[in-house]
Formats: C-alpha cells, sequence, structure tokens
C-alpha cells in the first residue's frame, strides 16, 4: 500500500485525543494464543491487570484502545482482568496489519505483550513523554532483558 493511502485512512478515524491518557494495549492471540513455547511464556492474566492499574493510577479516566490479532481471545482475557475499563477494540475499523501498526506508532502510552509487532510500534512512536510497559521477563532461558528495553520502558512484574 502507498504511504499515503495508509495514512489517510488511519488518520479519518475518529479517535479522541491519542497522545493525552489514550493507551494502545495489545493482547496477543492467534499464533500465540495464551499458550508458551521453548522460548517464551505467554503473558497472564496478571500482566494485563498490573499494566492496567498503572494507568488507572496515573491518570484520571484512562481510555485503552486494544488491539489483537485475535479478538476473541481478548474479549475472553479482558472480561477475566477488568470489565470496568473505558475501552475501544481497534478491529471495529477494519485496518489491515499495516495501518494498524502506523496507528500504533501515534499513541504515548503502551501496554505491550511479548510482541516484537508492537515493541516495534512503540519504539518508533513519534510522541514525546512516552510510556512503554513491558513483561519484566521477555525469554524463558534470560532473566536479563536490557537488550529489549529502552528509556522509555518500564518493566511489569507478574506472575
Amino acid at each position: 500500500l502507498p504511504k499515503k493511502k495508509i495514512t489517510e485512512k488511519v488518520d479519518t478515524i475518529n479517535l479522541p485525543n491519542i497522545g493525552s491518557n489514550n493507551i494502545m494495549l495489545h493482547i496477543r492471540g492467534d499464533n500465540f494464543g495464551g499458550m508458551s513455547d521453548m522460548y517464551m511464556e505467554a503473558v497472564t492474566d496478571e500482566y494485563y491487570l498490573n499494566s492496567i492499574n498503572f494507568f488507572k493510577d496515573k491518570y484520571v479516566d484512562p481510555f485503552f484502545l486494544i488491539f489483537s490479532d485475535d479478538i476473541l481471545f481478548a474479549k475472553k482475557t479482558l472480561s477475566k482482568i477488568d470489565k470496568k475499563i473505558n475501552h475501544k477494540f481497534i478491529n471495529d475499523y477494519k485496518l489491515n496489519s499495516v495501518e494498524e501498526f502506523y496507528l500504533m506508532t501515534k499513541f504515548r502510552n503502551f501496554i505491550i505483550p511479548k510482541s516484537t509487532f508492537s515493541w516495534w510500534a512503540a519504539y518508533l512512536a513519534i510522541e514525546k513523554n512516552k510510556i512503554i510497559l513491558i513483561p519484566d521477563n521477555w525469554f524463558i532461558s534470560k532473566k536479563d532483558n536490557t537488550d529489549q528495553v529502552t528509556e522509555e520502558m518500564i518493566q511489569i512484574s507478574y506472575k
């Protein structure tokens, strides 16, 4: 897709001010689907709950825009952790992966699972004073996340 076509479609979406108290929440499903593999364990519901509470403590009325490649898994996860958050699922806008990635880069606040897709979107985001929450343990065999963490990233503990 040409860049202009991607940006025009995303920029016409009527979303509240993305740079303020809005949080990009990525719930990874599909090929990971809450399952672990030999390199990574999936994040738990506790990770999402701890991350959501971080932003609820920071902002008066945070608004969560939820991205997922498996909407049923994302809705199930959200229903288990916090039914009272103000949120919207991005899949309602029928964006493709490139458009979703571009939209992610427009945020200032992020909750990302173990996903290079949302990690890169957060890393490339142009907003100043970003807050990026990431899991505190990315790989099973490696307990040090130093090479995955930038100065804007905060590691969130969970079990």
